[in-house]
């Protein structure tokens, strides 16, 4: 558990907090763990990925989602 947010693994809760600390300098923004998506091919649901861990991250200047 880091931050009152509880993670399947270390791995994974080591991974957030290395976010945050990017988040907190500047460098990342709209963190969101957990993210769900739908993978759809020609209408149908081929199959369901969640995201550890979506952010934008600034590249040369420029926000990159």
């Amino acid at each position: 558990m880091v931050e009152g947010i509880t993670f399947d693994s270390q791995h994974e809760a080591n991974g957030y907090g290395e976010l945050m600390i990017l988040h907190r300098v500047g460098l990342i923004r709209l963190l969101q763990c957990q993210v769900p998506y739908a993978l759809v091919v020609k209408e149908v649901l081929v199959a369901k990925y969640v995201a550890d861990f979506v952010f934008d991250k600034l590249v040369r200047g420029e926000w990159v989602g």
